[in-house]
């Protein structure tokens, strides 16, 4: 989830960056970037942290590396 999360926000870095420049080719390489940052963005985060938390008493009741 955490890669897919990266990968989105750097994709939807390159479409704000593309909805500004003007001529198509400029959009196009700004496309195509944002489009490998995003893949190698994505693909580079390996692990996570998993948080168990009780909403009742407000406290986190176990917690590991993934």
């Amino acid at each position: 989830m955490t890669q897919a999360v990266a990968a989105g926000a750097v994709g939807g870095l390159g479409a704000l960056i593309a909805n500004y420049v003007s001529g198509g080719l400029a959009t196009f390489a700004v496309g195509a970037i944002s489009s490998s940052v995003s893949a190698l963005v994505g693909s580079s985060i390996k692990g996570g942290v998993w948080v168990d938390y009780n909403f009742l008493a407000r406290t986190i009741t176990s917690c590991g590396w993934q």
